[in-house]
C-alpha cells in the first residue's frame, strides 16, 4: 500500500495534554499530529468533543444575509422555509448520527439557536418552542434525535 505522507496525520485520542507516545514515522518521515482533524466534513478533536464541530457549523450556515434579501424581496414564507431545508439545515444535520448524542447542553443551545433565528425570520415568531408545537416542526435537536 503506499502512503501519501504528505497528507497523512496522527492523532492521539486522549483527553490529557501528556505526549508519552513517540511520534509516528513512515519511511523515516515523521507523520504530523493533529489536535483536531476534519474527516468526511465533520470535525474531530483529541478528547472527542464536539466544539470545534460545533463552531464550524455554526459558521457555515449563516445563510441568514441572503434569506433576509429574500423575505425583502416578498417571497413567501413556503419557499423561505424550502431554502432553509435545502441550504441551511443540511448543514446542521450532517452527520448527525456520529456526533449528536456526544453535544453538551450548551453544544444544542448553540446549534439550536440558528433554527430559532431562522424561524424569527421567515415567520415573524417570537416564541419559538410554541410556535413548533402549533405548527408540527421539529426542534433540531429533535431531528436529530430521530436521525
Amino acid at each position: 500500500m503506499n502512503v501519501n505522507i504528505k497528507k497523512t496525520k496522527e492523532m492521539i485520542i486522549c483527553p490529557s495534554n501528556s505526549n508519552v507516545f513517540s511520534p509516528f514515522r513512515v519511511a523515516d518521515v515523521e507523520i504530523e499530529r493533529v489536535e483536531v482533524f476534519k474527516l468526511l466534513g465533520v470535525y474531530i478533536n483529541r478528547s472527542l468533543k464536539w466544539d470545534e464541530h460545533v463552531k464550524y457549523m455554526q459558521q457555515s450556515s449563516l445563510s441568514y444575509s441572503f434569506l433576509k434579501q429574500l423575505k425583502r424581496s416578498s417571497v413567501g414564507p413556503d419557499d423561505l422555509f424550502h431554502f432553509y431545508a435545502t441550504r441551511i439545515r443540511p448543514v446542521l444535520e450532517y452527520a448527525c448520527p456520529v456526533w449528536h448524542s456526544g453535544l453538551t447542553v450548551e453544544h444544542r443551545n448553540r446549534i439550536e439557536v440558528i433554527q430559532k433565528r431562522v424561524f424569527r425570520i421567515i415567520f415573524d415568531t417570537s416564541d419559538y418552542l410554541e410556535f413548533c408545537t402549533a405548527h408540527s416542526y421539529s426542534t433540531l435537536h429533535e431531528r436529530c434525535d430521530l436521525l
